[in-house]
């Protein structure tokens, strides 16, 4: 092998690294351009609405906004922002603005917080994790496809630019082929190999770097939940199924028995302020439950304490507990 053979792996190489990323700049950059433009867009609609013209979102009008804008930039739907993720930015940007008058600020974020409520309800996460964690495999497969494809494609260009010195004489004479292909196929298999490398650092350094899309929290609640769930379990707790309510929702998500009582566990994947109204709410719908069961205490497990128990300090009937207080509080009513 000369100089020119190894000049010409080397350009060959460069080739289809070059080619590689302009395929992921089409099949990927160009679709996350598309997924910040539908949020961003989604968001200016929302915040027009709700506020100069007092619409009241249903979390149903929500998805179907959600649906639609992913339908439009071609998107799926699971790569936007969820309903909650969505209103809780709409509350952020309330909150800051200058422009709108106090009293009209509070009636505002009183109707966000209705609607935060509502997207933040386990039923919806539990109906839904299913179908989004299929739609994200599909589209995982499809996208890993098409990248193996464009690397593969890139990599056999490059190693067809090896040979172009000598294509004519190539064709002329089968024999040299024979010659030429050992730097053919070194070319195309570096090419591959470091278009993997590229790869790897590149899908790492995106996943840092990602949005949080409508699986995001739905994952993150799921996850909360189960260690909630295994808390329990590992402490031989006994666990009552919850009961659910006329219109299917179950009213709380754990009902178990600690020292012969009777205790509500509610799960919430907390992690940052919540508003004062959302958990006043939630407080009460947990106080109406222990009246019917007739239990003796409930607890809300957060992820983080934030500003709950400063709203609402523990008191006999609801308390407010980290995953590791709850924890303790098992091991301690055992």
């Amino acid at each position: 092998m000369d100089q020119l053979d190894i000049l010409l792996a080397l350009l060959g190489i460069l080739i289809s690294i070059v080619l590689y990323f302009l395929a992921r700049r089409t099949l990927i950059g160009a679709r996350q351009e598309r997924i910040r433009s539908a949020n961003h867009e989604i968001e200016k609609i929302l915040v027009r609405r709700i506020v100069l013209e007092g619409y009241d979102p249903t979390q149903a009008e929500i998805v179907r906004l959600i649906d639609t804008k992913a339908r439009d930039s071609r998107v799926r739907s699971t790569d936007l922002l969820s309903d909650s993720q969505l209103m809780n930015i709409i509350y952020t940007r309330i909150v800051e603005s200058d422009f709108i008058l106090l009293e009209q600020r509070q009636q505002i974020l009183d109707r966000v917080s209705d609607a935060i409520e509502v997207a933040e309800q386990q039923p919806t996460l539990e109906q839904t994790a299913d179908q989004i964690d299929s739609q994200q495999r599909s589209g995982f497969y499809a996208t890993s496809f098409s990248m193996v494809a464009a690397a593969v494609a890139a990599s056999l260009i490059g190693a067809v630019f090896t040979i172009l010195p000598d294509i004519n004489e190539i064709v002329r004479n089968v024999d040299k082929f024979s010659s030429t292909l050992p730097l053919t196929i070194a070319t195309a298999l570096m090419s591959l190999v470091t278009m993997s490398f590229i790869s790897v650092v590149y899908g790492i350094r995106e996943r840092q770097q990602e949005e949080p899309n409508k699986a995001s929290p739905m994952e993150n609640y799921l996850a909360f939940e189960k260690e909630v769930f295994r808390a329990i379990k590992k402490s031989r707790t006994s666990i009552i199924q919850g009961p659910v309510d006329e219109v299917g929702h179950r009213e709380y998500d754990f009902l178990v028995e600690l020292s012969g009582e009777l205790v509500l566990v509610e799960v919430k994947n907390w992690t940052r302020n919540m508003p004062p109204s959302l958990i006043g709410r939630t407080f009460e719908k947990l106080k109406k439950a222990l009246e019917d069961v007739n239990a003796s205490y409930a607890v809300i497990v957060v992820r983080k304490l934030t500003n709950t128990r400063s709203i609402f300090p523990n008191n006999e009937r609801v308390k407010v507990m980290t995953l590791e207080e709850f924890r303790k509080h098992l091991s301690q009513k055992r």
